[in-house]
């Protein structure tokens, strides 16, 4: 009876066994199968939120009006022999600047010339009038015999207009209307008869900074024009003023 007591607990606790032994197996199984799901599954790239700063803009530089010294500054300037033959002349813009137009006297140039010279320039004088295509006036003639000759270097005056206009301007060799071409000394000559000075008061004006211009309002000091108004734009560069444009006030 005993032994068959026995045989009977140890069939009920092998079979306990075996069962805990299937259920340790079916939850490896199963923990093992979830792992390896768990490492095939490709997660989507996680994206970067970036955040949006917002765009700041520069505030535009407001227009200032020019003060009663900074005129005052400007006026002297514009009055010099260097920056007064580009306020002698008008134009919208440098490229229409005429060459023949710009009174040099002051700004480049010399009366200084040799005995030679004064020759050559003579000799070229008489046969300019005997020239039945483009003959040379009497009065013309008379103005070199009784005034002083302003010599003007061709290259020196390119580099004149290039420094007060920011652009390259070529000066023709032998143009009757800038005076007498000698070739020897690439040179023009100029009967001085006057100064060609037209002094100037500025009367207001503003800088941009956005653009680095100054636009002055003037007018001239001679009697004909002392009415008329004038609008001059330029901005400084190494120290000087370039000009931009010359016009009359509309």
């Amino acid at each position: 009876m005993k032994e068959k007591n026995r045989q009977r607990i140890g069939k009920v606790l092998l079979a306990v066994v075996v069962l805990l032994i299937v259920v340790i197996f079916s939850i490896w199984y199963i923990a093992g199968l979830t792992q390896q799901q768990e490492e095939n599954v490709v997660e989507p790239p996680k994206q970067e939120q970036q955040e949006q700063q917002p765009v700041q803009q520069q505030p535009t530089p407001s227009i200032q009006n020019l003060t009663v010294e900074e005129l005052d500054k400007i006026s002297d300037q514009l009055n010099t022999a260097k920056d007064n033959p580009l306020i002698a002349i008008l134009y919208q813009n440098p490229t229409e600047i005429k060459v023949s137009q710009v009174p040099y006297n002051g700004a480049v140039g010399t009366t200084t010339i040799s005995s030679t010279e004064k020759m050559q320039v003579t000799e070229k004088i008489r046969k300019k009038q005997l020239d039945s295509k483009n003959p040379f006036s009497e009065s013309q003639a008379q103005a070199y015999l009784h005034n002083s000759i302003l010599k003007l270097k061709r290259t020196e005056m390119e580099a004149y207009l290039k420094q007060k206009t920011g652009i390259e301007i070529q000066i023709q060799k032998d143009v009757d209307e800038l005076g007498i071409y000698l070739e020897e000394t690439d040179s023009y000559y100029q009967a001085r008869t006057s100064t060609n000075f037209i002094p100037i008061f500025c009367d207001n004006g503003t800088f941009d900074p956005s653009t680095g211009i100054y636009a002055v309002e003037y007018h001239r000091l001679v009697a004909e024009t002392e009415a008329e108004k004038y609008v001059v734009q330029m901005r400084m560069q190494d120290g000087e003023f370039v000009f931009v444009s010359n016009q009359e006030k509309k």
